[in-house]
């Protein structure tokens, strides 16, 4: 997280940091890698949430911002190619990362 000190704007109830650029694209991987591996978007939220003190309308920003980079990607990655390899990636992530979570 940011070391940067916490402003309350008037109107705001919550402190409020702006999350750094490597902070975002590491957001942004993870919304990517929990839609590769089919995950709702109350999960993603309450991921978002739990980890990244992030809202669902901030959650739901940076998954369509991860859609939109993605369709923008000429090639495909060698990780999405085989398919096989992204399904033990996603079940091991889900159940690594939300133990209680998996069904």
């Amino acid at each position: 997280m940011s070391k940067k000190r916490p402003i309350v704007r008037p109107g705001q109830q919550k402190p409020y940091v702006k999350a750094t650029r490597r902070e975002v694209e590491q957001r942004l991987k993870a919304v990517a890698v929990f839609d590769d591996c089919g995950w709702e978007t109350s999960s993603i939220d309450w991921f978002f949430q739990e980890v990244f003190g992030v809202g669902p309308r901030q959650s739901a920003r940076y998954r369509a911002h991860a859609r939109a980079h993605e369709a923008a990607q000429e090639g495909i990655s060698a990780l999405r190619g085989d398919t096989a390899l992204v399904e033990i990636y996603c079940i091991s992530m889900t159940y690594a990362l939300c133990p209680n979570r998996v069904t």
